[in-house]
């Protein structure tokens, strides 16, 4: 779980690169899922630009990506659905020295969540 405890956080906001898993095939049915504690009174401004990071290989989110959340000191969950995945995700090679491999959630520079916010439970999940 990352756990957000200074402003202006930016960067990578959930790394799973450690993580092996299968080779996921039909990828393109899935949906990205991850679920977030939001601080309460935060809204997603549109400021904040996200990228998911699958394999290596970055998906661009662009802008109101936890725009579903409400601030109310509460775990949301937030999917991802517009993301155009390959035919097959290979999470079993895990590669410790570069970015091979990489995933989880990134935000670019000037990008801004709240402390408080955490993030836990990347996930895939069949689409709905």
């Amino acid at each position: 779980c990352l756990d957000i405890t200074e402003s202006g956080k930016h960067g990578w906001l959930v790394n799973c690169n450690h993580v092996a898993g299968p080779v996921v095939q039909n990828a393109a049915g899935y949906d990205v899922l991850v679920d977030v504690y939001v601080p309460k009174g935060w809204l997603d401004d549109g400021t904040n630009k996200y990228q998911i990071i699958l394999d290596g290989e970055w998906y661009w989110v662009g802008e109101y990506m936890f725009s579903t959340l409400i601030g109310n000191d509460s775990w949301q969950t937030v999917r991802v659905s517009k993301l155009s995945l390959p035919e097959t995700i290979d999470f079993s090679d895990v590669n410790d020295e570069n970015e091979y491999g990489s995933n989880g959630i990134s935000t670019e520079k000037g990008s801004s969540l709240p402390v408080g916010m955490k993030l836990d439970n990347f996930r895939l999940s069949l689409k709905k």
